[in-house]
C-alpha cells in the first residue's frame, strides 16, 4: 500500500513539473536592474528611443493553460521611439504615428501616449503601465492594475 501511494505522489508530482508555465511571471531580476532610472526620468527618456520588438505578453493574475504567456498577439509589431517625443509603430504592413512622453503617478513612470492616426493596433495597448527597462528588454507592467506585462526586445 504505501508503495502504491508512493508511486502515485511520484507520478503526481512529475506531471506537475512538465507543465510548468514556459514563461514566468517573476519579472523581479528585470524590475531590479531598473530601479536606476526610479528617479531619473531624464535618464529613462534618453534610454528608451530606438526601435523596440514586442516579444510577448503576460497575463500572470488570469493563468489559462498553465502558461500565462501569449506571444501571438502582438506579433510582429514593432515600436520606435525618437528623441523629440515621435514614435512609429509597425504591425502587418500598417503603420501608425503617435508622441509620447513620460509621467509620474503614484512614484512609477507611465508613458503619455497620443495618436496621431488612427489605426487597428493602437499602441497604448501594449504601452500600459509602469515601466521597466534594463539593458535590450522593456517591459509595460500592469500588474498593479491586475492587467498584462507587455515585454519587449531593443531590435
Amino acid at each position: 500500500m504505501h508503495k502504491l501511494i508512493l508511486i502515485v505522489a511520484v507520478a503526481v508530482f512529475a506531471t506537475a513539473c512538465g507543465r510548468r508555465a514556459e514563461k514566468e511571471c517573476d519579472m523581479q531580476e528585470l524590475m531590479d536592474c531598473s530601479t536606476r532610472y526610479l528617479n531619473d526620468s531624464l535618464g529613462l527618456a534618453k534610454a528608451i528611443p530606438g526601435k523596440w520588438k514586442w516579444e510577448y505578453q503576460l497575463s500572470c493574475f488570469v493563468i489559462s493553460n498553465d502558461d500565462p504567456s501569449d506571444d501571438q498577439s502582438y506579433e510582429g509589431l514593432i515600436i520606435e521611439f525618437r528623441t523629440e517625443g515621435s514614435g512609429e509603430y509597425t504591425r502587418k504592413n500598417n503603420t501608425g504615428r503617435f508622441t509620447w512622453q513620460l509621467r509620474r503617478r503614484d512614484n512609477r513612470l507611465f508613458f503619455e501616449i497620443d495618436n496621431a492616426t488612427n489605426v487597428p493596433f493602437p499602441p497604448h495597448d501594449t504601452l500600459y503601465g509602469t515601466i521597466f527597462l534594463c539593458e535590450d528588454k522593456l517591459m509595460m507592467s500592469s500588474r498593479a492594475e491586475d492587467g498584462t506585462d507587455n515585454i519587449f526586445k531593443r531590435s
